[in-house]
């Protein structure tokens, strides 16, 4: 049965990240007042995580990421984790999450304005800033 739990391994994260990110994303830091959850398929296996970052730090829009396992892409597992951490962080008090997407990965960025991610801007490295009322 496919399931969601909250992942606290970094070491685990960074290899997921690094294994199935075709290199866009490099690294991310994780702090303790951070969320990650992870989604496992039917059989199992972590399918893709997600995470809301931004806490400690003080950020105004807390940031949202998303890796899809390669064999997991287009079934729907990116669209029902964002919804989870869109949820989580509702029931957190968020109104607002941010999330930043690079120009060329179409087809994340397709997702994300399809549930309702509005482009906000460009920052300096090239990647595109969205945002979207939760």
């Amino acid at each position: 049965m496919t399931g969601i739990a909250t992942v606290r391994h970094t070491d685990w994260i960074a290899g997921f990240i690094s294994t199935n990110s075709d290199g866009r994303i490099g690294k991310i830091e994780i702090d303790d007042e951070d969320r990650v959850l992870c989604l496992y398929d039917n059989d199992g296996f972590p399918a893709a995580i997600g995470w809301l970052r931004g806490f400690k730090a003080g950020w105004d829009h807390k940031c949202l990421g998303l890796v899809v396992k390669k064999d997991c892409r287009r079934r729907g597992y990116g669209k029902l984790l964002m919804h989870c951490i869109e949820v989580l962080g509702r029931d957190m008090g968020l109104d607002t999450i941010r999330l930043h997407v690079s120009p060329d990965n179409t087809a994340a960025y397709d997702l994300y304005k399809s549930l309702g991610y509005q482009l906000e801007g460009q920052r300096d490295d090239g990647e595109l800033i969205c945002l979207k009322r939760i």
